[in-house]
């Protein structure tokens, strides 16, 4: 969590230095001493919060973990299913009300800045939550193993035509969107600039889209390939004779529905051979 926040500030504070014209970029010196001052303990105050909600969501679900032995928790299974898009909430929450109150704060300063401030926040957000779903959907897989192993129809997670769009949108969508923004603000001479000058922002926004979306893909497919390289084992398994084989549910979307369906196949082909 604290390394997707990370690289989604990263990409706000590029986005203010190098995402804009030389004459609209922000530094840290333009921005007013209340507005730092604001900014500063609003970080604070977000890592504190942040982190505090953070483990009362997660500790449920680690204590079920390692003592489920013991315990039972209906209410733990659930929560481990539902953990990545409840922190990817908690994120974007904190994202939208920290970049609330920095435009607010500088709006009596400057309505150029708190645009800008608005538009920086709103990218960071996006990178922020679709790295932290992928990272902490990747980290509880054993645990939603655990949680789907009685009753796997009763995850959900976005599917597969879902998260290729989001996806999609966050790492190609937006960054084309703000090159026509910043394109339609030259024309409309609403950013200080000229046709030269708008060059540096587009070839950023470009090179920025290439890696997040690098990334994104990265992390997509690999979230989609992990499971089918497990069905394909699984299968030649079952094709050599071993109808012992099964594969481990981690996905509440359609993979997960797709793993579930070739256990139960593989479980009434085990009692067909019995039977005869």
């Amino acid at each position: 969590m604290l390394r997707a926040n990370l690289v989604g500030a990263l990409f706000t504070f590029a986005f203010l230095r190098f995402g804009m014209p030389t004459q609209d970029a922000l530094t840290f010196n333009d921005v007013a001493g209340t507005s730092q001052a604001v900014f500063i303990g609003y970080l604070l105050i977000a890592t504190i919060v942040g982190g505090y909600f953070t483990i009362r969501l997660s500790l449920p679900v680690l204590i079920w973990q390692r003592r489920r032995s013991r315990l039972d928790d209906e209410f733990a299974r659930h929560r481990a299913l539902q953990l990545p898009a409840l922190l990817t909430r908690l994120n974007l929450a904190m994202w939208i009300v920290g970049g609330s109150v920095f435009a607010i704060t500088n709006l009596a300063v400057s309505q150029k800045n708190a645009f800008i401030g608005a538009v920086a926040t709103l990218i960071g957000a996006l990178v922020t939550c679709v790295l932290g779903y992928l990272q902490v959907e990747k980290v509880l897989r054993p645990i939603t193993v655990a949680a789907m192993a009685n009753d796997p129809d009763s995850a959900s997670a976005p599917s597969i035509t879902t998260r290729i769009t989001v996806f999609w949108a966050v790492s190609v969508g937006v960054p084309l969107a703000v090159i026509v923004l910043l394109i339609t603000l030259e024309r409309l001479d609403w950013v200080n600039t000229d046709a030269v000058g708008i060059q540096r922002p587009i070839v950023w926004m470009a090179t920025a889209a290439l890696i997040f979306s690098t990334i994104a893909i990265t992390r997509v497919v690999g979230a989609i390939n992990d499971p089918i390289k497990q069905l394909r084992k699984a299968q030649n398994e079952v094709s050599a004779g071993n109808l012992n084989a099964s594969v481990k549910i981690y996905d509440g979307s359609d993979l997960g529905l797709l793993q579930a369906g070739f256990n139960d196949m593989v479980a009434d082909l085990r009692e067909r051979q019995d039977l005869r």
